[in-house]
């Protein structure tokens, strides 16, 4: 029963397949032949010329456009850079606040320590003497 569904499915992709490929295949030639077509009559016609500078128009306007979009890719991307740069380097200086601040604390508390110790040694003395 599996082997049977598994080999329909099959059965069903191939012929999605064949299918797509088959348009595939039918839009191409469509293309070509209207295209074929298309350059009889421009050849014909005498506009061969006029439309080859049109081409040429709108291929520098495509240049320039794209040219612009590249220009304005880049800058984005050395902006991106430049604010990345700076939030890493302000996390530097944060974490080195942090960390002094953290130290101090910690030489503060040492220094306190220190000063307990040495009173609750001076009161034991001296309660031993007594």
């Amino acid at each position: 029963l599996l082997a049977a569904q598994t080999a329909r499915v099959e059965a069903q992709k191939r012929a999605s397949a064949s299918v797509c490929i088959q348009a595939w295949i039918r839009r191409f030639l469509a293309r070509r032949y209207v295209s074929r077509l298309r350059s009889l009559a421009e050849l014909s016609s005498g506009l061969l010329r006029e439309r080859q500078a049109a081409v040429t128009v709108q291929c520098a306007v495509r240049r320039r456009a794209a040219a612009r979009e590249v220009q304005r890719r880049r800058q984005n991307l050395q902006l991106r850079a430049a604010t990345r740069i700076q939030a890493l380097w302000r996390g530097v200086l944060v974490r080195r606040a942090v960390w002094e601040y953290l130290r101090s604390q910690h030489e503060m508390v040492t220094v306190a320590a220190v000063k307990i110790q040495t009173m609750f040694r001076c009161w034991r003395q001296l309660r031993r003497k007594a």
